[in-house]
């Protein structure tokens, strides 16, 4: 429910696009930006903040992010009359997003026993294509009768009720007293690996169903296509996650194992021409793979790194895939404006490849997930099972 209030404004905002862009009078190309400020704003934020959240306490920052999300509605809603305050709002949308998923990490860390955490930290993530396709759906049906400010303020009640309604969480009594730790190798190549693949699956979110426009098919048709792959991208990240689990892993192989599938959907879509077979299943295994292992990238963060505090490991991959995002669709969308999809795929594939190259040979082992909690058992005489 706290994806939901972090990210609702955003989709929201693309859902209704045509309404909000005549109402403001703003183009396609304000509306990037605004997109961009997003992941700006959620970049920023994740730089820093893991440390604090590990400070305060989950409950503390998700009130605090359900506060920013809250007040991004409400400027959305009232006070917006210009493209530009509309992307303010947005970008505060993003500082949410990254204080809740941060938030969220922590508590899936700190909460989960040995040998678990990679199904939940997928589940977390599927939550987010899933708000996707609520936003969706909400448009198709209030879109023709509801303004889209009311629809703003109806959204700006649930963030405010989220916030007042947030429950205390494990290691919410008392701040957890960690030291300070500074980035390890491991982090900085799933931070790298993630921005990498992250260029190429926001590409592909923003800009299949001109792909297949390109192509000369109707834009319901690549609709259609984002909307399985949406719903691929959702099965992907939590079955990563159970398989992850059950093999008692640290979560890098599969990682790894999707980036590379994900590169081949890409490279699938660069050579499927005018074939309506090979644009789906290109974009079906492109989402699929290539935007199905975020859970993956958060869990292998935290059972890697044990000795840093869980908010603050997974906020150091959660920049490099705010900073993924914001870069991928400017790359290869000018790519496909100036050489056409074939070659701007052709790119994303790329992109995946490296990613899996960032992770290669990290984490070749299986390491059961464990928490603080069970590191301690172990250092006073063994685990209990």
């Amino acid at each position: 429910m706290f994806t939901f209030g972090a990210v609702f404004p955003l989709f929201l905002f693309g859902a209704m696009s045509v309404d909000i862009q005549s109402d403001l009078g703003f183009g396609t190309s304000e509306l990037g930006y605004a997109g961009a400020a997003f992941f700006a704003g959620g970049g920023l934020t994740a730089l820093g903040a893991g440390a604090r959240i590990d400070r305060v306490g989950t409950r503390a920052a998700l009130r605090i992010a359900m506060a920013f999300s809250f007040g991004a509605t409400v400027l959305i809603a009232i006070v917006a009359t210009s493209w530009w305050v509309a992307a303010v709002g947005i970008a505060m949308c993003g500082v949410s997003h990254a204080l809740t998923q941060l938030a969220l990490n922590r508590m899936l860390a700190v909460g989960q026993s040995r040998g678990s955490g990679a199904l939940v930290f997928g589940i977390k993530q599927a939550a987010v294509p899933a708000v996707s396709l609520i936003a969706g759906f909400t448009s198709a049906l209030l879109a023709p009768s509801v303004s889209w400010r009311l629809i703003y303020l109806l959204g700006s009640i649930v963030t405010l009720l989220l916030g007042v309604l947030a429950p205390p969480t494990a290691g919410d009594s008392g701040q957890t007293k960690t030291k300070t730790a500074t980035s390890t190798s491991s982090l900085r190549r799933l931070a790298l690996a993630a921005a990498l693949a992250a260029s190429a699956g926001n590409a592909l979110s923003l800009l299949v169903v001109d792909s297949f426009d390109a192509n000369s098919f109707d834009a319901s048709v690549g609709a259609l296509a984002l909307g399985i792959g949406s719903g691929l991208a959702v099965a992907a990240r939590i079955g990563s996650g159970w398989l992850a689990e059950r093999r008692r892993s640290d979560g890098v192989r599969e990682f790894r194992f999707l980036l590379v599938v994900g590169s081949c959907g890409f490279a699938l879509l660069s050579v499927a021409g005018g074939s309506i077979a090979a644009l789906f299943v290109g974009t079906s295994v492109a989402f699929m793979a290539g935007w199905g292992w975020q859970g993956l990238a958060f869990f292998s963060a935290v059972s890697l790194n044990r000795s840093i505090p869980p908010a603050t490991s997974t906020g150091v991959v959660l920049s490099g895939t705010m900073g993924g995002s914001v870069v991928g669709p400017i790359v290869i969308g000018a790519a496909a404006d100036h050489y056409g999809y074939g070659r701007a795929w052709m790119i994303g594939a790329a992109a995946l490849i490296l990613a899996a190259v960032c992770v290669s040979r990290l984490g070749d082992h299986t390491t059961p997930f464990q928490t603080p909690t069970d590191s301690k058992k172990e250092h006073h005489g063994g685990t209990q099972e």
